[in-house]
């Protein structure tokens, strides 16, 4: 077998467990839970957020502007109202890079073992006290956070 079709075959198989992984996160939401803080890798097969004025009930997840989002309540969908601008109505699910390394975004859980890249460029390991709705960037919350890489 050559190098591209092992790869081709590795790109098809990572679909597949991405697919599954989607299905299986909008489980977790429809039963009525929060998905893990590291959902976020299966966001780009959630449902794409539109502002049709429709509500969107609790626990629901989204895709919008490249982010993966949870809703805390039942909201409308509204301009108004988008993901990005109502902040404490969303839990933030960003996707992770190709490393697995998370993007620092406000209001994003945080479970331990989670390695984010702070706006300082470093990145950090979430090694105690897990979060909800992080507000600050890792490097000020040396007590949940360690520097793993310059």
């Amino acid at each position: 077998m050559s190098i591209l079709e092992d790869a081709a075959r590795v790109v098809a198989k990572y679909g597949a467990l991405k697919t599954t992984g989607a299905e299986m996160t909008q489980a977790i939401a429809d039963s009525g839970n929060d998905v893990p803080a590291t959902a976020g890798t299966f966001a780009e097969g959630w449902t794409e957020w539109v502002a049709d004025g429709e509500n969107a009930v609790a626990k629901s997840l989204w895709f919008y502007n490249g982010i993966g989002y949870q809703t805390r309540t039942e909201i409308q969908k509204t301009k108004a109202y988008a993901p990005d601008l109502a902040v404490n109505n969303y839990a933030v699910r960003p996707i992770p890079d190709a490393d697995g390394i998370y993007p620092t975004v406000m209001n994003m859980d945080v479970s331990i073992g989670m390695k984010l890249r702070g706006d300082d460029g470093k990145v950090y390991e979430c090694y105690a006290n897990p979060i909800t709705s992080l507000q600050w960037q890792p490097y000020n919350v040396p007590s949940s956070f360690r520097l793993v890489e310059e």
